[in-house]
């Protein structure tokens, strides 16, 4: 009897099931892409201006960065010594160093012949800022000179009343010293670093602005009456004119006198600082030492500056002194230099 051969297990007929999970796979892919692509086209047409890809933020260019508004600064105006000259009304006095205050040692007697009676010319620097005390002064009842400021507040009114009255009249005139920029000269200077036809022009201004000057007398000055380009041109302008010209000599490396004798301009120099020391005693004891110097050369000069010391001083002293030397005009005193 023949044996039967053993059944074979069925296996589970798979082809059309894994047939049918291939396609919804399949399916299930293509929407998941179709859906992802719809929302980044759907996210480009409602949103261009956003990035896709990167979630880097760029900033917008500086140029359209709008700044928030900022509060007011405090603005704390500038004392007068930082000021620029071109802007500034000068309200300073000289200023004085152990350069400045050298008084000159007494020399040779300049009288001229049979006149034996010493020559005192005191200038007043600085005036045209202040009525009252130029007025003061006017009042002393002495021959002053009185050198004006340009720009002054009172500059014009002043050269007029102190001509008015029998007064010599100066341009004092600003000039760069050596502590610029630390100390400034004043408005309308002349300055160190300025072209020949810029100092000619300032000059010929300067010279317009005071009425009735006979002269002209620097305030500060020291780096300008140091340099001879620029005192040539400043000389240039003062022969035209016919003035006189008197060194405040506020440095020992002054040109003035030789730049005079060159432009044959009269001239004449400062022996004495009055107030330099604003005090009484000591304003006194200069004003004794100009009168020591004035009989030995013959003549003297002397600067004062319209303090009320200095004020006090003159009109106790002057009265009396008048009977020992003479006071003139600064033009009393002046001349050619050999």
């Amino acid at each position: 009897m023949a044996k039967k051969s053993p059944k074979k297990k069925k296996t589970p007929a798979s082809g059309p099931i894994t047939e049918n999970l291939k396609k919804m796979a399949a399916a299930l892919m293509i929407l998941a892409a179709i859906t992802f692509l719809g929302a980044v086209l759907l996210r480009i047409f409602l949103e261009p201006s956003q990035p896709i890809v990167s979630t880097k933020k760029t900033p917008p260019p500086k140029e359209n960065i709008v700044k928030p508004p900022q509060p007011e600064k405090t603005v704390t105006r500038k004392p007068e010594t930082e000021k620029e000259p071109d802007d500034e009304e000068s309200l300073e006095f000289e200023i004085y160093s152990e350069d400045t205050i050298k008084e000159d040692k007494p020399g040779v007697d300049q009288l001229p012949p049979g006149d034996h009676t010493p020559r005192i010319a005191i200038i007043i620097d600085d005036i045209g800022n202040d009525r009252q005390i130029a007025e003061k002064f006017m009042d002393i009842g002495v021959n002053l000179t009185f050198a004006i400021l340009p720009y002054g507040t009172y500059h014009k009114s002043l050269a007029a009343r102190a001509n008015a009255r029998g007064f010599e009249v100066m341009l004092h005139l600003p000039m760069e010293p050596n502590e610029y920029p630390k100390v400034k000269p004043g408005r309308s200077a002349i300055m160190a670093g300025m072209s020949p036809d810029t100092v000619i022009n300032r000059m010929n201004e300067n010279m317009e602005e005071i009425p009735y000057i006979k002269g002209i007398n620097n305030h500060m000055g020291s780096r300008v009456t140091s340099n001879s380009t620029q005192m040539y041109q400043v000389f240039t302008a003062i022969k035209k004119k016919d003035l006189y010209f008197i060194d405040s000599r506020t440095t020992s490396n002054t040109i003035c006198k030789p730049s005079a004798r060159l432009f044959r301009i009269p001239f004449a120099e400062r022996d004495v600082f009055l107030d330099h020391v604003q005090t009484e005693a000591a304003i006194e004891a200069q004003l004794k030492k100009l009168i020591i110097i004035a009989k030995a050369k013959g003549q003297a000069v002397g600067i004062g500056h319209p303090h009320e010391e200095t004020y006090a001083v003159l009109k106790r002293m002057l009265p009396e002194l008048g009977k020992e030397v003479s006071f003139v005009h600064a033009s009393g005193v002046v001349k050619v230099p050999n």
